[in-house]
Parts: structure tokens; C-alpha cells; sequence
């Protein structure tokens, strides 16, 4: 079975990164250029995502395999990474795929709707306050914070 994700891919370049207030949710910033959302509910180091959810769409780092409108395999979005790993981008080398490990290392998490031990399904369904067969598109928060939001795929 062929798996495909999309750009950030994919909300999915996630990096963790240090610091910040001490309240629970999502927070816009920018750094290096790169408007950026923090959730600071994910742990003590809280997890970074692109604003840009399918920034696969119009930045390649010059990896192959990308359809037009940003979807691509494992595979593939795993050497996007590195690529933009390698390109410092947003002023970090520290970006990753999303995990879809459980928060305490088991799992994986699903394959089950409404499971919010995962990163994903953290951001989904307790930050986006989505539930099963919704649109991640149709979570006013997510529209809030993200720009280029695919409405399946992820």
C-alpha cells in the first residue's frame, strides 16, 4: 500500500524546539523568516509546525517525486526533510517528520479515529477540537493558525 502525505509537508516538517509562555495551545511566531506555530501543550519542549500546512506545494528544497499540489510518499517527504534540513530553513536543521508513536513511546496510535496520543492526532483532534470524518479544514482553530490546508491526506 502506497502512503502519501502532504507538504509540510504535511503540517508534518515538525521541530521541537525550547522556551516560551507557560500557557496551553497554539501560537503563531516567526523565526528566520518562517511563520511558524507552536504548540506548547506537547511536553515541556513543545512541538513546532510549519503555518504553511503544504509548503511542499511551492518549495521543493530540489527533491523529485512532489506532485503539484504538494502530496507525496513517505518516502519521498522523508528526503524533503533532509533537504530542508540541509537548507537550514526557518534558521534550524532540527525538522522532522510528525510521529505517530503515542506520546509515551507505544503505539503506533491507531489506526483509529479520535486517537490524540500522536502528534497528528494531538493537533487534529484536541487542538483543532476535530472529530471523526471532519475536514481538517473545517476546525476554526487550524484555519486560524495554519495557511494551505489540504482538506484530506494528511
Amino acid at each position: 500500500m502506497k502512503t502519501t502525505v502532504t507538504g509540510v509537508g504535511l503540517l508534518a516538517g515538525a521541530l521541537l524546539l525550547g522556551g516560551g509562555a507557560a500557557q496551553a495551545g497554539l501560537i503563531d511566531y516567526t523565526a528566520g523568516g518562517v511563520n511558524l506555530v507552536w504548540d506548547n501543550d506537547r511536553g515541556a519542549t513543545g512541538l513546532t509546525w510549519l503555518k504553511n500546512a503544504n509548503l511542499a506545494d511551492t518549495v521543493d528544497f530540489g527533491v523529485s517525486g512532489i506532485a503539484s499540489d504538494g502530496e507525496m510518499t513517505w518516502d519521498v517527504a522523508q528526503s524533503w526533510i533532509t533537504a530542508m534540513n540541509a537548507a537550514n530553513y526557518a534558521g534550524t536543521n532540527g525538522w522532522r517528520l510528525w510521529s505517530a508513536l503515542n506520546s509515551d513511546g507505544t503505539g503506533p496510535c491507531g489506526p483509529a479515529y479520535n486517537c490524540t496520543g500522536s502528534e497528528l492526532g494531538h493537533l487534529f483532534y484536541t487542538e483543532g477540537g476535530l472529530s471523526q470524518n471532519q475536514s481538517i479544514t473545517s476546525s476554526a482553530t487550524l484555519n486560524l493558525h495554519f495557511t494551505n490546508m489540504q482538506s484530506s491526506v494528511y
